[in-house]
């Protein structure tokens, strides 16, 4: 019994494994006499002319267009440690959901590696997901809300809103507008008019 093709002639994929790998496309599929498949798998060398043919086995190929969608996962939920959320930041409710996210990251690559016909973008479930990134953007340091436009020429002197006993923590506590607003109205600060207004 031969098995059911997981990649089409024609078809993107990515040769993975070994010591060399890169972009091909599926230019022809045999079946052996066990019923594994080999795919035949067309490469162009950079620079060069046409392109040569390589037999592969299923498990050295991966789709291009699974680890793109992937890909875009990782980007659109920004939950890197570019973004200050791969790590802890004292937030509980807020670890809690980053970490769901980095969860639903995995599962997400698990399906796709599965299925290589999902695509997470276009999922029911997609825009409920870009809104609750949106919602873990929303919660940012003190440090990250003075460098808003909006707090431009604004110097905290005297952060009393923030806690003094554990003043490191507080002050790199990630926390909403709402909330970073409320610690500086306990605090002593100056603002500055940005340069264009001042008269």
């Amino acid at each position: 019994m031969t098995l059911k093709p997981k990649f089409e002639t024609g078809q993107t994929v990515l040769k993975w494994t070994g010591d060399y790998g890169g972009p091909g496309i599926v230019r022809g599929i045999a079946g052996l006499e066990n019923g594994k498949l080999r795919y035949l798998v067309g490469h162009r060398i950079e620079g060069g002319t046409g392109e040569f043919l390589h037999v592969y086995a299923e498990g050295n190929l991966r789709d291009i267009e699974a680890l793109d969608a992937l890909d875009t996962v990782t980007k659109a939920q920004g939950l890197q440690s570019r973004t200050g959320l791969a790590e802890p930041n004292g937030n509980e409710l807020l670890d809690a959901l980053a970490t769901a996210h980095r969860q639903v990251d995995m599962l997400m690559a698990l399906v796709i590696s599965l299925d290589n016909t999902f695509r997470p973008t276009q999922s029911s479930l997609w825009p409920d997901i870009v809104k609750r990134v949106e919602l873990i953007q929303k919660h940012k340091t003190a440090d990250e809300w003075l460098a808003d436009p909006a707090y431009r020429g604004t110097t905290v002197l005297d952060p009393d809103g923030w806690d003094r006993k554990n003043f490191a923590a507080s002050w790199n506590e990630h926390i909403t507008r709402a909330e970073f607003e409320r610690r500086l109205l306990n605090s002593t600060v100056i603002r500055q008019a940005p340069p264009e207004l001042d008269s």
